[in-house]
């Protein structure tokens, strides 16, 4: 993979973080990215910071590569940060992020062959609605600071203590959806399975880590 899921920091921010070329990977990111979205799983936002791209959709992809040419045509950069669910062939299930887009074909983070089935969501809960800008039918899309400098430095401190991985992975490995995302699950089991969560990741994660995301600090659900 060329970038993580959700492609909230990248490689280069952490080892500049880290002050040298540590060998840290995408799919470590990217369980850095999984424990900053369940930090921010229930909380409660008005419309404006909703993530961008709600929802799903079902469209046909013929991929060559890490290029790819939809079947429905889009505003430039509208599924940037998205991500496609393979549905069908020797990848089914194969989960990639859309690095670019523009009319209808897309980059994505990793390589693909042939005419395949996909669904296509936001699994991250950034970019929000309020995180984007829209100039001549193009999507300017930003992931907030603060977001980006705390999935960051998580992933450099998972990185460094093994322990803590596997403490944040064990924490939040039950509560993931079908699609790898938290979601804003308004059922009486799902309140209760985010408020065990809460409370695991307040005493897993990082004080830095949580400083930086004081406001997505979690709510209680409305």
């Amino acid at each position: 993979m060329t970038t993580s899921y959700r492609q909230y920091t990248t490689i280069q921010l952490v080892q500049d973080l880290a002050g040298s070329s540590i060998n840290i990977t995408n799919d470590l990111i990217s369980q850095a990215e999984e424990l900053i979205d369940a930090y921010c799983a229930s909380y409660t936002y008005p419309s404006s910071k909703a993530p961008f791209y709600e929802g799903e959709a079902f469209l046909t992809v013929t991929f060559s590569g890490t290029t790819g040419q939809l079947s429905n045509t889009y505003g430039k950069n509208y599924l940037q940060y998205t991500n496609l669910v393979v549905l069908e062939g020797t990848n089914k299930g194969k989960i990639v992020a859309v690095i670019e887009s523009n009319n209808n074909q897309i980059t994505i983070n990793d390589s693909l062959s042939g005419s395949l089935e996909c669904r296509i969501s936001q699994l991250g809960k950034f970019p929000r609605t309020i995180d984007v800008s829209v100039i001549d039918n193009t999507y300017y899309k930003t992931i907030p600071f603060s977001v980006q400098r705390a999935t960051t430095y998580l992933a450099y401190e998972l990185y460094k203590d093994e322990n803590l991985l596997d403490k944040a992975t064990l924490a939040t490995s039950y509560s993931l959806g079908r699609d790898g995302s938290y979601s804003e699950t308004r059922t009486r089991e799902g309140v209760q399975v985010l408020s065990t969560l809460s409370s695991q990741l307040e005493q897993i994660l990082p004080t830095k880590v949580k400083h930086f995301l004081a406001e997505y600090k979690i709510q209680g659900l409305m």
